[in-house]
């Protein structure tokens, strides 16, 4: 291709953003592509990279400039507190996630799809943080009552919730469902994580341990 058409091509994609932000308006519009960057750098082994922290971190400023209550707002809080959380930063993660929770719950309502993934996220993270226990096997339980009624039993995450709470409570009913169902769904699990389901299998039900 040559410069000129290189330089047609580039003065196109400038001017097809403007008018996006334009059809969208301005905070919109900022919003939609700061959050799209970010987005597009995440990957797996990237999670404490600063550059991609940065990005959400500014997908979050530009949200804020939306409405208060705003399911693109919320979104902007879930990803951020739970890339801060999986790489290691959970208190200040955890900040984000009940944000993008109570916004979730007024937008999409508490039972909804997406309330149900921030439980799984905030609950997942309260599970190892003194005191907090109770607190994240309750909304991890939340998180699977929703996830199940909004995307059914085989669902992926509704699969790892369950999961989650089976090792955590030693619920032998659990357990056996999950062992059950995975021969249905592309879930995989470690030979000593199928070890322990098994196990636990064996057991009565206990009383919850606080």
């Amino acid at each position: 291709m040559t410069p000129l058409r290189w330089g047609l091509l580039l003065f196109g994609l400038w001017l097809a953003q403007w008018a996006h932000l334009a059809v969208v308006g301005l905070d919109t519009g900022l919003w939609d592509m700061t959050f799209t960057f970010a987005e597009d750098r995440l990957k797996p082994h990237q999670l404490r990279d600063p550059v991609v922290l940065q990005g959400y971190r500014e997908a979050v400023a530009r949200a804020e400039q939306l409405l208060p209550v705003d399911g693109r707002l919320a979104r902007s809080y879930h990803d951020l507190g739970a890339l801060l959380w999986l790489s290691g930063r959970g208190k200040e993660g955890r900040v984000y996630l009940r944000r993008a929770l109570e916004i979730f719950e007024q937008t999409d309502g508490p039972d909804s799809t997406w309330v149900g993934m921030v439980c799984w996220r905030l609950g997942h993270a309260l599970l190892n943080e003194p005191g907090h226990r109770e607190e994240g096997v309750a909304m991890l339980e939340r998180a699977e009552s929703n996830l199940v009624r909004g995307r059914g039993e085989l669902d992926p995450a509704a699969l790892q919730v369950s999961k989650i709470l089976a090792l955590q409570l030693r619920d032998p009913v659990r357990a056996a469902r999950l062992l059950r169902q995975l021969p249905d769904t592309p879930m995989q699990l470690d030979g000593g994580t199928r070890g322990q389901l098994q196990d636990i299998t064996r057991e009565k039900p206990a009383t919850r341990r606080s």
